[in-house]
């Protein structure tokens, strides 16, 4: 019974590398800063995904479990970072060619989530 459970973890863990390919791949395509993906719970998920590399590696001495949490936490960190790092590219305001007071062109750049309102904008000049 112990060696079924051992093969059903390696096999589920082994296949999860390939789920994160989707969720990736999703967040490279976004053009709304990745809103969807919760940042919370993919750090979360890499930060228990670390606990079980230590384990692993400091109390059970299984190479086979510190290598699937390993590829875990790479491909959890690999989500977090991007998805952080899309944030971050959508809240700086796109670079523009237009003259002060026209309109920047359109040319398909994602613009902020929450715009600055034009009345807060000429209280500021």
């Amino acid at each position: 019974m112990a060696a079924t459970i051992g093969w059903l973890y390696l096999i589920t863990n082994a296949a999860r590398v390939f789920a994160y390919a989707p969720q990736i791949v999703a967040v490279w395509r976004c053009h709304d800063g990745a809103l969807a993906i919760s940042l919370f719970t993919w750090s979360m998920w890499t930060i228990s995904h670390v606990a079980a590399l230590l384990y692993g590696a400091l109390l059970m001495h299984d190479m086979y479990f510190v290598l699937i949490s390993t590829v875990n936490v790479l491909g959890c960190a690999l989500i977090t970072g991007l998805t952080a790092w899309r944030r971050m590219e959508f809240a700086r305001p796109p670079c523009s060619s237009a003259e002060p007071g026209q309109a920047a062109p359109t040319d398909g750049t994602p613009q902020p989530a929450f715009p600055i309102d034009q009345r807060q904008s000429r209280m500021a000049e």
